[in-house]
């Protein structure tokens, strides 16, 4: 028997942290299943039958062996969210078609031999083959299938709708995934333009002032203050820039390490929600998905505090997950949602939506409301943000362009002065 720690969510919401033992972490799975609670994370502590730590036997070498292909497997299974989104879609409409779960997952992983997709599939038909449902055959592989993928699978699987359920999956995948490409898109720009600026202003100091310095202590002329201060941060930046950089890289690092720090990271995403015109752009993009993750989950039939429990893992901003997370223990307690979420981080916006849903009856047809909405909002604050940002960075060069220019003209004038 191996010891295992798993994190599980009930029918209620109710998130349930231990310690058990069993067989394998399929048992731990099955055994949570049965219990009506859906396993989030499980993790061997020690003796786990799967691993060949200290165990020498043809049987111990046996599951070593076992564990390092099932390992290998897990690796190559990795895919992008994009091909998820594909194959998810493309899963519904076979299921749609009438194919039998066994027959589709065979065809894609013959259509998709090439790449991580074709292997994957084939490893969920031989689970499927043996018994297991689609959900539990996926916890294999938890760094493809995250917990509320999981949870919509299996939601679909017991109202017997699987197909139902992957095509609301497809859609928020691919929602999801042309929200993330709208924002790179957005960025490039701004950052390419950003980049070139910061070449340029390290360029300028670091090779054109040094040529001006000489000719103006040949000249032996009385320089400008500004002609000064040009010359001297050049050469603090030719004489300390490795030193600059370093200090720069260690200070990221450090931010990095404390970042990782739960309460570190909410104080961090407290305030970015605070900044203007970034903070309600965080908002909105966060919400938005959260909202379609939560319709969702209702849509398939999960209760409102367990999907709030899953749709929680959808939130990267950990001041907005820590609302979300208060929330559903307040609504598993009989509060309503628009309640518990009023005067959190929440956008006010956000709350009333959810109060009108409630008391109409349609929470899920309302958050899908509100999440079209945002993404309206998305697109357009992100063009309002390039907009502004792009003229400001065009402006910025442009000065330091003209301040390096005046300051080297009144001196060659202070030069010529002298000279005549």
């Amino acid at each position: 028997m191996a010891r295992f720690r798993y994190r599980a969510v009930s029918s209620d919401g109710a998130m349930t942290e231990d310690v058990t033992e069993a067989p394998s972490r399929d048992a731990v799975i099955s055994r949570l299943r049965d219990a009506g609670h859906f396993p989030v994370r499980i993790s061997a502590l020690e003796g786990d039958p799967d691993s060949a730590g200290g165990d020498a036997s043809p049987a111990g070498e046996a599951r070593g062996r076992q564990k390092a292909s099932s390992a290998k497997r897990r690796r190559g299974s990795r895919i992008s969210r994009e091909r998820l989104a594909v194959a998810t879609r493309e899963l519904q409409t076979l299921l749609a078609a009438g194919l039998t779960l066994d027959r589709a997952l065979g065809v894609l992983a013959e259509t998709r031999a090439v790449g991580a997709v074709g292997p994957l599939m084939s490893d969920l038909r031989a689970k499927v083959r043996e018994g297991e449902p689609l959900s539990l055959a996926m916890a294999e592989h938890p760094e493809t299938f995250s917990s509320f993928y999981r949870a919509m699978t299996h939601a679909g699987e017991a109202g017997n709708s699987l197909a139902e359920a992957l095509g609301r999956l497809a859609g928020y995948l691919e929602r999801a995934e042309a929200l993330l490409r709208t924002l790179r898109s957005s960025l490039i720009y701004p950052t390419i333009l950003l980049l070139t600026a910061f070449v340029s202003v390290i360029a300028i100091m670091t090779f054109v002032v040094p040529q001006f310095e000489l000719l103006f202590r040949q000249s032996g002329a009385n320089l400008p203050w500004l002609t000064h201060a040009v010359l001297r941060i050049s050469a603090f930046l030719r004489d300390f820039g490795w030193l600059i950089a370093v200090v720069l890289l260690a200070m990221g690092f450090a931010l990095h390490l404390h970042w990782r720090q739960p309460q570190a990271r909410r104080r961090r995403d407290r305030f970015l929600l605070a900044v203007p015109a970034v903070g309600p752009l965080i908002a909105e993009v966060e919400v938005e998905r959260f909202a379609r993750a939560l319709a969702a989950l209702l849509g398939n039939g999960v209760h409102l505090p367990a999907a709030l429990a899953l749709a929680e893992g959808t939130i990267g901003n950990q001041a907005l997950a820590g609302a979300v997370a208060g929330a559903a223990e307040d609504v598993r307690q009989g509060r309503r949602l628009a309640d518990a979420l009023a005067g959190t981080a929440f956008p006010p916006l956000a709350v009333q939506l959810i109060r009108v849903g409630e008391e109409a009856g349609n929470l899920g047809g309302l958050l899908l409301t509100l999440a079209d909405l945002y993404a309206a909002e998305t697109d357009a604050a992100l063009k309002r943000l390039v907009a502004v940002v792009e003229p400001l960075l065009i402006v910025g060069i442009g000065l330091f362009v003209a301040v390096v220019v005046i300051s080297f003209l009144t001196a060659v004038v202070g030069v010529h002065d002298l000279a005549f």
